[in-house]
């Protein structure tokens, strides 16, 4: 159950098979002659009931999942050839509410042969079983809403569009540095298509200052309007609002600013948006391989990019070409990501969920 938190898929499976193989050994054992004359002795009796009943829960649902990795494994939500299959996400949605089952029906065997009787060390092992089993179920309940939510996230009713705002921390702000490039990308029925990409300075100039105006939240604008969000004639925006409207350290209001921004900045109406530092970019790099930059002898990998985005770019004192060179490297991660790219589930989760943890790759909707 660890491993399959960890998303070490390969490893729970061999696990979950080999607890099978013990639960269906112990079982044979407690039904044997011998274990059978043991529910006729105090005491003895408990412990035999508990651990058949357990062992034989724990068999049916160390070999649900173990069949449900082998037959519709994470992997296989993929995303590739720029697109993620929403039909094995119903599948998937099916498969965590028989797991969902499972854990319930072991959790109540669970509550019911626990027992006075039971030795100390035997309790406390049910104790920290009965806790891993509420870890699991909530980590299944999350699971379920992500996948419940995900074929709308994808455009499975409607096209669905996103704004992605490449930031970098070599100036500080409070979501985690100021946005230099931007891309919009766009998801119909699961395929995901790049439909614009530009810099933050496009969206500034897109708009004379005075035009645009930020609605809320309130407390958004109280704290941060002073940066050029209610600084403009009649309480407007100003001349450089995306250079600072990542002030704020919350996503979850700063995203809605965004929105509004970039509807009223060339852009259109957007379902949501995302930031991600130069370390999600570095972690990219990863799956896309090293970009070559034309013109140039520059080559940034996994490794050497964000030693590069955060200090060696600012040695290049051609500040355009410098600027032309972010985005070139930005650009290109998103085309290899989206141009045919296969991105495996667990890959991501395992390099990408740390990013979100820290606030680096935040998102909004």
């Amino acid at each position: 159950m660890r491993l399959l938190g960890d998303a070490d898929l390969d490893g729970a499976n061999a696990a979950l098979r080999e607890a099978n193989r013990k639960f269906a050994s112990a079982e044979d054992r407690l039904d044997s002659p011998f274990g059978i004359a043991a529910a006729a002795v105090p005491v003895v009796a408990q412990h035999r009931e508990a651990a058949l009943t357990l062992g034989e829960e724990a068999a049916d649902l160390t070999m649900l999942v173990s069949d449900l990795l082998d037959d519709l494994g994470p992997d296989s939500l993929a995303f590739a050839d720029s697109r993620v299959d929403l039909d094995t996400v119903a599948e998937f949605d099916v498969a965590l509410e028989e797991i969902q089952l499972s854990l319930d029906r072991l959790d109540s065997e669970l509550d019911r042969v626990s027992s006075p009787w039971l030795v100390s060390p035997l309790q406390l092992r049910l104790d920290d079983l009965g806790e891993e089993i509420a870890e699991q179920r909530a980590r299944a309940d999350t699971a379920t809403d992500v996948v419940t939510q995900l074929p709308a996230l994808l455009g499975a009713d409607e096209t669905r569009t996103y704004l992605l705002m490449f930031t970098t921390p070599a100036e500080a702000r409070g979501l985690g540095g100021f946005t230099g490039n931007w891309a919009e990308i766009v998801v119909d029925d699961g395929r995901v298509t790049l439909s614009a990409f530009g810099r933050s300075d496009d969206l500034d100039a897109a708009a004379p200052a005075g035009s645009r105006t930020i609605s809320g939240p309130t407390d958004w604008l109280q704290r941060y309007g002073e940066f050029g969000f209610t600084t403009g004639p009649g309480g407007t925006v100003g001349s450089i609002p995306f250079k600072n409207v990542t002030m704020s350290p919350l996503m979850s209001s700063t995203g809605q600013v965004i929105a509004e921004l970039y509807s009223q900045s060339g852009g259109g109406a957007v379902d949501g948006v995302f930031a991600s530092d130069v370390y999600v970019l570095a972690d990219l790099l990863a799956f896309t391989g090293p970009v070559e930059v034309a013109g140039t002898d520059i080559r940034v990998d996994s490794e050497s990019a964000t030693e590069f985005l955060l200090n060696t770019q600012y040695q290049i004192t051609d500040t355009d070409q410098r600027i032309d060179l972010i985005e070139d490297i930005s650009r290109t991660v998103v085309d290899r990501l989206l141009g045919g790219a296969r991105l495996e589930p667990s890959d991501l989760l395992r390099s990408l969920g740390p990013r979100a943890e820290q606030g680096r790759l935040a998102g909004w909707a």
